[in-house]
């Protein structure tokens, strides 16, 4: 999933495939980008060397959740709505 307000993206699962592939193009086109990634994902490494500010999330867990809804506004000075 990604969500675009203005500059800046959501993208949900952002570590592989299509969600890998949208975070080098929103990078390339100049927006911030929050990308979340799965905790212990073989590929989290590489998402972590781009600009994108990343967070880890498990989907399957309402406390992994609950803490990611934090950590974003609280980094990016609010949520952004459209």
């Amino acid at each position: 999933m990604v969500v675009a307000l203005g500059k800046t993206a959501f993208i949900i699962g952002a570590n592989r495939g299509i969600g890998w592939q949208f975070v080098h193009t929103l990078l390339d086109r100049n927006y911030t980008v929050w990308a979340t990634h799965r905790p212990q994902s073989a590929a989290t490494e590489s998402l972590r060397s781009t600009s994108a500010k990343t967070f880890e999330v498990d989907y399957l867990d309402k406390a992994s959740i609950k803490s990611a809804t934090k950590v974003i506004p609280n980094a990016s000075g609010g949520w952004m709505c459209s």
